[in-house]
């Protein structure tokens, strides 16, 4: 739980994850809004963390103060509903723990279950999703709850179990869409059930259905929606994939090319899982024949089910992230334990015993405390002071009075703007943006006589409209002087959102004499390592930087962040 709870404000107020639809989901809720199905975003996922988020304080509430206060207490209010909404997320992926230990109980002993479980607590794909507003985190531990009720019906094919399987595949399915893919697993533990059992028990697989076509108006109301143009209301079939609330399914990108992002995705997070599934999968192909091997094979049928096609269709999708992997953890990290085991036994029939004590002690040094150690650094980083933090530091420590500071539309710094600052950029921001910039937005809503404290002409580089990215990509250092700034702040990695406009300020600031780069804060140890950021994800996992490696050497957490100062 602590590795999952502690760094949960990392990178807030200030960066908040591009993803953010459930803390608008939460926002609309709270203030009980009479038509929500109409904001674009609420229908971007289903409501069971934005319902159970509902049942706490509002948070939003803490906008209505009017009382006068500095810079921290205003991060702390910024910071509340965006936290309260990961706080709900990272409880709900504590869920992956018990589930794992489960699902390897119904394969192996419980020694095996335990490591198994260990590694889904340290896990550190896991815990890079489980701490952020977002429902990929919680929705994987959801579905390997739901494959372990299945197996529960399998096993007994009682009425409860079926009532159960129910309810665990309604919570994957309300976490996110893909839990559907869940169903699998349920019409295989029924098939076989009913089989075992005689057709007059045929009935009772109307009730895990019943129970999730009763969850849909609570996690679903925007498909239910009486409003037929609302967003997300229904798929749309139009040319080249489908649509659905933001989501694009587009049809060129089944080309085979996601396997590759599932293995480079666990072999840059999770590197030790990554080494024992092969091992694992080997272990299976040579012992499946020997007697008893195949005595679970109704239980590995039902695990299949889930896995199988959702595996195929990730795996088909060339745009798949280091998030779609979620899911499937529990089911790798078994695959692994068993690899181990298998490979355990197979030494120890094989070597001394002096040997075979030293090939264990390596074992646990390499699948116990190293994830463990990385676990625990990955959650110290992101309760430290960010990479962004640092910057906005250093601009306290070296700026003037009145100093112009110019930064990056979704990449904000952490201090107060000056009046000025945020009413030129309410001109430039887009109005379809109710929560990001997210730091910008809260400064706006709050009136100024509750800001105290020091305040700086901090502007967004005004890039959202195509006048201005043209005039930027045209005449970029014509462009950047006619801002009049002191400062710029800027990421340095230039192939993420507004990439062109990023590259061209980064080349004009390079080549204008009145440029200097005073400063570079990077999360890693040696700034010049490398350029990608260490933030929300996103990123396919094969341009990343090796994350388990980079994870040893880092230092703090956030992007890599250029300042440069103009001479007058």
């Amino acid at each position: 739980m602590g590795l999952r709870l502690h760094g949960l404000a990392y990178l807030l107020p200030h960066n908040i994850e591009g993803d953010f639809s459930i803390v608008v989901q939460s926002q609309l809720l709270h203030a009980g809004a009479e038509n929500p199905v109409d904001d674009p975003q609420f229908g971007k996922y289903p409501l069971l963390i934005a319902r159970l988020e509902q049942l706490l304080p509002d948070q939003w509430a803490r906008e209505q103060d009017p009382t006068p206060r500095g810079l921290e207490a205003h991060l702390e209010d910024a910071i509340a509903p965006v936290l309260q909404v990961r706080r709900v997320v990272a409880l709900i992926a504590l869920v992956i723990v018990p589930a794992t230990w489960l699902l390897a109980r119904t394969f192996m002993g419980p020694w095996a279950s335990l490591l198994a479980a260990f590694l889904a607590a340290t896990s550190v794909l896991h815990l890079f999703m489980s701490q952020q507003a977002r429902p990929h985190g919680a929705s994987g531990p959801l579905v390997a709850l739901a494959v372990v009720a299945c197996l529960r019906l399998l096993k007994r094919g009682d009425i409860l179990s079926y009532l159960l399987a129910g309810v665990a595949a309604a919570l994957a399915m309300g976490a996110l869409q893909s839990g559907f893919a869940v169903g699998f697993s349920i019409v295989a533990a029924c098939l076989f059930v009913v089989r075992r059992e005689g057709l007059e028990t045929a009935w009772r697989p109307l009730l895990p259905l019943a129970v999730i076509l009763a969850s849909l108006p609570l996690f679903y109301p925007f498909v239910l929606s009486d409003r037929p143009d609302a967003p997300g209301s229904q798929l749309e079939f139009v040319e080249g994939g489908i649509r659905q609330a933001g989501h694009f399914l587009q049809y060129r990108f089944f080309n085979g090319h996601g396997f590759l992002a599932i293995a480079e995705s666990m072999w840059s997070f999770d590197t030790p899982i990554a080494i024992l599934m092969p091992v694992g999968l080997l272990a299976w192909l040579l012992t499946r024949r020997r007697a008893g091997a195949w005595d679970k094979w109704r239980e590995l049928a039902v695990v299949m089910a889930y896995v199988g096609p959702y595996i195929l269709v990730i795996g088909m999708y060339q745009r798949t992230f280091e998030r779609f992997v979620i899911p499937l953890l529990p089911f790798f990290i078994c695959l692994a334990v068993y690899g181990l085991v298998q490979f355990g036994r197979f030494l120890e029939a094989r070597l001394p015993r002096p040997a075979f004590r030293a090939a264990a002690a390596a074992g646990a040094l390499a699948f116990v405390v190293v994830p463990g150690a990385m676990a625990a650094k990955f959650s110290y980083l992101r309760g430290k002071a960010d990479t962004e933090t640092e910057a906005a530091q250093y601009l306290v420590e070296h700026t003037e009075p009145g100093d112009r500071i110019y930064s990056l539309p979704l990449h904000l710094i952490p201090l107060l703007t000056t009046e000025e600052g945020v009413r030129v950029d309410r001109i430039f921001a887009p109005p379809h943006y109710p929560t990001s910039p997210y730091w910008w937005s809260y400064q706006f809503r709050m009136p100024e006589s509750s800001k105290t404290g020091p305040r700086y002409s901090i502007f967004q580089i005004p890039i959202w409209s195509e006048k201005h990215r043209s005039h930027l990509n045209a005449r970029p250092v014509e462009y950047l002087r006619s801002l009049r700034a002191n400062w710029f702040v800027i990421e340095a990695y230039e192939q993420g959102r507004h990439h062109a406009e990023l590259h061209a300020i980064h080349s004009a600031l390079m080549r204008m004499k009145s440029a200097e780069h005073v400063a570079r804060f990077s999360p890693d140890s040696d700034p010049e390592w490398t350029e990608m950021p260490m933030t929300h994800g996103g990123i396919v996992a094969v341009q990343n930087p090796h994350f388990y490696w980079r994870l040893f050497r880092a230092r703090a957490y956030g992007p890599v962040v250029d300042v440069f100062r103009m001479r007058k």
